[in-house]
């Protein structure tokens, strides 16, 4: 069976866009895989704006901002109340996964203290400042 122009560019936009990879299709109909890319490039931009992963997934991440606006601003008490709790949880979730200053500023002085040592160097501590734990004898004789 002798296939038309048409009806090749017809079934081989129907695979791409079923997910159907660029190389098998160009395998299949021995295609130039360069051009069954090219095209499958072009019927993303159709359906999504844009080839780009990355951008469409940007894309994505405003689109839901302004979908959020409009929930906060027109939604009834629920859906507001719903969606600030999940946006406060996902916030919270993601705060806890941050390193706080204060344990950044604690490894920072021990990668100090520790390079001192390690070079033999006096350490930068205060005199003043002493550990509330002290060694105790005890041991056996």
């Amino acid at each position: 069976m002798a296939w038309t122009e048409k009806e090749l560019i017809c079934t081989v936009n129907a695979l791409l866009s079923e997910g159907v990879p660029s190389g098998v299709v160009a395998r299949v109909f021995d295609l130039d895989e360069g051009l069954v890319k090219q095209q499958q490039k072009r019927l993303r931009i159709d359906r999504y704006g844009t080839a780009d992963m990355d951008e469409y997934m940007e894309q994505m991440q405003w689109d839901a901002i302004e979908n959020a606006r409009q929930v906060l601003a027109t939604g009834t008490n629920s859906e507001r109340a719903r969606f600030v709790n999940q946006v406060l949880g996902r916030g919270l979730a993601s705060q806890s996964r941050r390193v706080s200053d204060s344990v950044r500023e604690g490894r920072e002085r021990l990668v100090a203290e520790l390079e001192s040592m390690k070079s033999g160097g006096p350490t930068e501590a205060p005199e003043t400042e002493r550990s509330r734990f002290v060694v105790v004898g005890g041991g056996k004789e």
